[in-house]
């Protein structure tokens, strides 16, 4: 099994970190069960990153609670992109489908 690096983009953590400050103003339980389980399903890329759905020219997402986490992978890299919900956010528009 190829071991695979992922790297989280500052884009990321920056859309990660604005969402659980959002949720977090509602609940913080819900906010850190959230935090935990994007944690988790963006570890599970890892384990099997063909299996997401194709987006694009090499980039894939991961769905996680509504949310699309898109990623591209380059070799042993895989690059986490973002964290964002498709109807809400205007930058889902550069990872729709063609």
């Amino acid at each position: 099994m190829k071991i695979y690096n992922l790297i989280r983009t500052s884009q990321f953590d920056e859309g990660l970190n604005e969402l659980i400050s959002y949720i977090k103003a509602e609940s913080p339980i819900n906010a850190s069960r959230f935090l935990e389980g994007v944690i988790e399903a963006v570890e599970d890329i890892a384990n099997f990153p063909y299996k997401a759905v194709e987006i694009g020219p090499d980039i894939r997402v991961k769905f996680y609670k509504g949310y699309w986490v898109p990623y591209y992978i380059k070799d042993s890299d895989i690059f986490i992109l973002d964290i964002l919900h498709p109807r809400q956010d205007t930058r889902a528009r550069k990872y729709r489908l063609n």
